[in-house]
């Protein structure tokens, strides 16, 4: 039986300690890319729990990663989105070099994650963001509108039938 252990780095950005994370950063050896059993990213984790002073300190360190895909081709913000964590996705999403419609391994962007969870908040500031392709298929041509019918989020399939969707499809 495998045993999934992380850097003390993980732990304490997941915590939100962002006096532990500074300190951990300058000691050798510490990598900031550092990918756990599961491929996340320190970043990964303070976007899952929606730390913005620990987010915002690891994505302007150099060198860090902030497209990084996790074993199942999650960024960073896939996982803000999944965990509907707006302040961390709005400043996230406005950093250059973020790729708003990267990917995971289903073909998945961070906005199908937006639609899934149901925050209408979220699902709405995302889909007016520049370049964010509100009906893009996956990997089995469903778009987000199906993700929100799906978990029955009926204002989210109200809002999404308003941007183009394809309702007969």
């Amino acid at each position: 039986e495998k045993i999934f252990l992380s850097p003390p780095l993980h732990y304490a950005c997941q915590s939100g300690h962002l006096n532990v994370v500074q300190w951990l950063a300058t000691q050798d050896g510490v990598d900031l890319n550092f990918k756990d059993d599961y491929g996340s990213t320190p970043l990964h984790l303070a976007c899952t729990s929606g730390y913005l002073d620990v987010v915002q300190w690891l994505a302007t360190q150099d060198g860090v990663e902030l497209n990084g895909n996790n074993m199942f081709g999650y960024t960073p913000l896939h996982k803000a989105c999944e965990e509907s964590r707006m302040d961390v996705i709005q400043w996230l999403a406005t950093q250059d070099g973020v790729d708003l419609n990267a990917t995971d391994i289903d073909g998945c962007t961070p906005f199908y994650h937006t639609c899934e969870e149901g925050h209408l908040d979220v699902v709405q500031w995302l889909g007016a963001q520049d370049g964010v392709d509100v009906n893009l298929k996956d990997n089995v041509a469903k778009s987000p509108l199906h993700y929100a019918c799906d978990k029955g989020h009926l204002d989210v399939v109200k809002w999404l039938a308003t941007q183009d969707g394809e309702i007969g499809r």
